[in-house]
């Protein structure tokens, strides 16, 4: 089977259709004894080449060896995060696990608990794959695949989650949610691991976003920092926001109790929304008021034109029909 998503910035190497990844292995830990940048970039052990059928684990890969050739400093960064891995499952949960780790719950601990999440649930693979390219296509301060997987944290706290969600489901409650409260201290974003998130998510900045136990966030989704996706009371019912696919939360906006945001929306920043909104609608205000929808082409992608990927922050750029007087 393949999962198809769109890649509109970065490398043209990159094909439109990615095969569902291998299960990763669980390596045991290997590391050289410090050899010097020359050896340490052009001897790369038996094994270590990316494989061909991983086209964003080769370009990533590609793009740390250019990046550790040019800066000396990075070097023994790179290697260890990257390039002394033979899988993209492999580098994130060495370089989460030292993100994620405490002083009673040590780096091993944390990559072995990851790796098995990644072994048993192959889903997240394909997630997670698609996250790093919703990223590298949508936001213009992105300039590398290396970027996204080393340090944009709203991508970090993804892949968290995501392992925090598998651990949820499988009868892990407990350390599921020690995983969801360093995710919190360590990047400041809060997403409960019921949540349900679609895949080829962006969480820009991600700073103070904050997403509720029964929330479920469709496919292909942009939410900017301090975003809330909180509930209505405090029963142990179905209390938190549907968000459709290709939506856009703005900075700042809480979208509260169990209400439906229909596809292609955007949300302008700072609203605050309450009640259901309809697919296509452009929403803006305190609560939130339907001021527009969104422009269609004749020839509409819905991907690429959706409020998600298109990422203009003023609403009345993408909105037709417009009723808000300004």
């Amino acid at each position: 089977s393949t999962a198809t998503y769109k890649v509109t910035k970065i490398v043209d190497s990159i094909p439109v259709t990615l095969p569902d990844p291998p299960t990763p292995p669980v390596p045991e830990a290997e590391f050289s004894d410090s050899p010097d940048p020359p050896q340490l970039l052009s001897n790369r052990r038996s094994g270590q080449e990316p494989p061909s059928e991983d086209p964003v684990w080769s370009q990533l890969a590609s793009e740390a060896q250019s990046q550790a050739s040019g800066e000396p400093l990075l070097v023994s960064f790179l290697y260890s995060t990257i390039l002394n891995h033979n899988s993209l499952e492999s580098a994130l949960a060495f370089h989460l696990a030292n993100r994620l780790a405490s002083p009673s719950m040590i780096s091993t601990q944390v990559q072995s608990l990851i790796l098995s999440a990644f072994a048993a649930s192959p889903s997240i693979s394909t997630a997670i794959r698609a996250d790093i390219l919703a990223v590298a296509s949508r936001d213009p301060a992105c300039t590398s695949l290396v970027d996204v997987v080393l340090y944009f944290k709203g991508f970090h706290a993804l892949v968290t989650q995501r392992v925090a969600r598998h651990l949820w489901h499988t009868g892990k409650e407990n350390i599921a949610s020690y995983l969801q409260s360093q995710m919190s201290q360590v990047f400041q974003i809060d997403i409960h691991p019921g949540a349900s998130l679609g895949s080829g998510i962006m969480l820009d900045h991600g700073t103070g976003i904050v997403i509720g136990e029964t929330a479920v966030v469709g496919d292909n989704c942009s939410i900017l920092h301090h975003v809330t996706l909180g509930g209505s009371g405090k029963k142990d019912v179905d209390r938190h926001p549907k968000i459709g696919n290709g939506v856009l939360i703005g900075a700042g906006c809480s979208v509260l109790g169990n209400i439906r945001v229909g596809d292609n929306v955007q949300i302008g920043a700072g609203s605050l929304v309450i009640s259901p909104i309809p697919q296509d609608s452009v929403v803006v205000g305190v609560p939130a008021k339907v001021i527009g929808t969104i422009k269609r082409n004749e020839e509409r992608d819905e991907e690429e034109d959706s409020p998600a990927e298109l990422m203009r922050q003023n609403v009345m750029e993408i909105c037709e029909n417009n009723q808000f007087n300004i």
